[in-house]
């Protein structure tokens, strides 16, 4: 008998089913959500981070394509770039604007 018997084969998956998920591409789709409904000066590091998070889940998705759920950094990628441009915007035409 083989030691790895009944564990999945051995994977280290943790699930009966052997799939595994790609965790980053989850948290950053879920941090640029969180990005869109946050006033502009907290969505700027939330969506920093939503979009770093999507490219090492990218890279994570690269080296194991049996991930499931790994296409969720493109849409993590997008919002997460799409919120920090449009709210470094409006932070520097609030900020950056003079007052006569």
């Amino acid at each position: 008998m083989s030691g790895s018997a009944g564990r999945g084969g051995g994977s280290g998956s943790g699930r009966a089913d052997g799939r595994r998920y790609a965790w980053l591409a989850i948290i950053a789709v879920v941090l640029a959500a969180l990005a869109l409904l946050t006033p502009a000066l907290a969505s700027l590091p939330l969506s920093a981070l939503a979009v770093v998070l999507g490219l090492r889940g990218r890279r994570e998705v690269k080296k194991d394509p049996t991930l499931v759920a790994g296409w969720l950094w493109i849409g993590a990628v997008a919002v997460g770039g799409f919120v920090f441009l449009f709210q470094l915007i409006l932070v520097v035409l609030s900020y950056g604007a003079p007052v006569s």
